[in-house]
């Protein structure tokens, strides 16, 4: 419990504590470029089967690119959380907060805030999501380090695929996340 403001710091202060040192060479993690390389297969095939109504192709054009692009022009390579939602991060004794239930990747760092962007307080249920978001992301800029514009066109393509994922399981919050990547895609000026 928390602010919405409290709870980004100490996401994306236990963000910057796991991004300190550079990802170790070797297969001990996944590399993310592939991975998402995949997600924008992915995205463009369910793009064209589903067709969901709330899906704004150019966007979706849009994040595939970016997911293919983004890996290759990462400023250095960092041991990734891989799952850095709100419920991952959580009070500790050792530490004030402690992240769980990683998908370690090694790659980009501004790939890993996406989803606590999106999920703590979710923005869409303020009047201006857009004002939210780019107070949001500027915040976790400044406190985990990096580019915000990187952080928001990363947080783009990634509840771009999470959207078309979920409308491909026919989960009820589908549209929410569409309308979000809309919201985010205008942030991140794509």
């Amino acid at each position: 419990p928390g602010r919405p403001e409290e709870l980004l710091e100490a996401g994306a202060g236990v963000l910057a504590r796991l991004w300190r040192r550079p990802a170790p060479p070797g297969p001990e993690f996944d590399a993310l470029g592939p991975v998402v390389a995949g997600w924008a297969e992915l995205l463009r095939e369910r793009m064209d089967r589903l067709r969901p109504p709330d899906a704004d192709l150019y966007l979706v054009a849009a994040a595939a690119r970016l997911l293919e692009t983004l890996p290759g022009s990462a400023p250095r390579t960092v041991v990734l959380h891989g799952d850095a939602n709100p419920g991952n991060v959580l009070r500790a004794e050792r530490e004030p907060w402690l992240a769980i239930d990683p998908k370690p990747m090694a790659g980009d760092p501004a790939y890993d805030p996406a989803p606590m962007l999106l999920q703590v307080d979710p923005p869409l249920r303020h009047p201006d999501p857009e004002a939210v978001l780019r107070h949001r992301i500027g915040l976790v800029a400044d406190v985990a380090g990096g580019p915000a514009e990187r952080i928001a066109v990363w947080a783009f393509a990634r509840s771009v695929e999470a959207g078309l994922e979920m409308t491909d399981r026919g989960h009820p919050d589908a549209p929410d996340m569409l309308l979000g990547a809309r919201a985010l895609g205008r942030v991140a000026g794509v």
